[in-house]
């Protein structure tokens, strides 16, 4: 029976091809990172405006048949978007809806060692038959976007229901919304309307208001726009993208253990062919 993908990439071949700098983008079925040249579509959050109804959340759910037993207050395996609460110092809720934020300059295909977590298109998503769960992502990931849930499996996360967007409809989270908070469309459009809408805030009294994403690592295909700063939703202030000398050590700490392991692998082989000698001479077979 032939190997699977995935049962390559754990196989000791599959270590040694990688050590050996084969690129990694043969093992994955979606196209490698593109250049995003022209207009590209992305989802604008508007906080402002988010009543924290978790219809996304349950649109999110019904789209990818992803089940929660309870109310989801972060993140996981079987959680792509989760609207998270913060009490402003006035005990005014604060809401933040949470989700892959699809980066240009992504962490986790950075340091993904198999090729599994790539851009497609424009949207960073996670192959499911090529990831060998070894977590990596998880570390990396400045927004703790990626899981693989207990005990560990292949990591997934949101794709930004690429297969609906491809087919001409709008991703699952952006249609539920029933007031606009989360719209999708080209960036471009995004970025102005987000920009006016700063400005109106900041008459509001919101001082504090700004846009996110816009230009943190490259360009975030999910942007917000925030009544506070970054930290005060927990959102890192200036999110940098994991180094790629990861990748390297990974593959250089494979090769090692496969150069520890080979001697002792020999020992186990030249044991075990005395021993069926052994057998055979008992059993008086020549």
């Amino acid at each position: 029976m032939g190997l699977s993908r995935k049962e390559f990439l754990l196989s000791s071949a599959g270590l040694f091809a990688m050590a050996g700098g084969l690129n990694r983008n043969v093992f994955t079925k979606f196209a490698p990172a593109a250049t995003f040249n022209g207009t590209r579509m992305s989802i604008l959050y508007d906080s402002s405006k988010c009543i924290g109804c978790e219809m996304c959340e349950k649109a999110c759910m019904k789209e990818n048949n992803l089940h929660q037993e309870e109310k989801p207050e972060e993140l996981s395996k079987t959680c792509w978007t989760a609207i998270k609460t913060t009490k402003n110092g006035n005990g005014q809720d604060l809401f933040l809806k949470q989700q892959c934020m699809h980066c240009t300059d992504a962490s986790c295909t950075s340091v993904c060692p198999t090729g599994a977590a790539e851009h497609h298109g424009e949207y960073v998503v996670i192959d499911q038959d090529v990831c060998i769960g070894c977590g990596y992502c998880e570390e990396a990931c400045p927004f703790s976007v990626p899981h693989r849930g207990h005990p560990p499996v292949a990591a997934q996360k949101c794709t930004f229901c690429f297969d609906r967007i491809s087919s001409g409809s709008m991703p699952a989270c952006a249609e539920a919304c029933p007031i606009g908070a989360t719209t999708y469309g080209a960036r471009t459009d995004l970025v102005a309307t987000a920009n006016n809408k700063i400005q109106n805030l900041t008459k509001l009294g919101w001082t504090e208001a700004q846009l996110y994403g816009e230009s943190e690592l490259g360009g975030l295909g999910v942007m917000y726009i925030l009544l506070k700063p970054p930290a005060f939703y927990g959102l890192p202030e200036k999110p940098r993208q994991a180094t790629k000398n990861v990748l390297s050590q990974w593959t250089s700490g494979s090769l090692t253990a496969a150069v520890l392991i080979a001697p002792f692998w020999y020992l186990y082989k030249r044991i075990s062919e005395k021993d069926k000698q052994s057998i055979k001479q008992k059993e008086g077979i020549k």
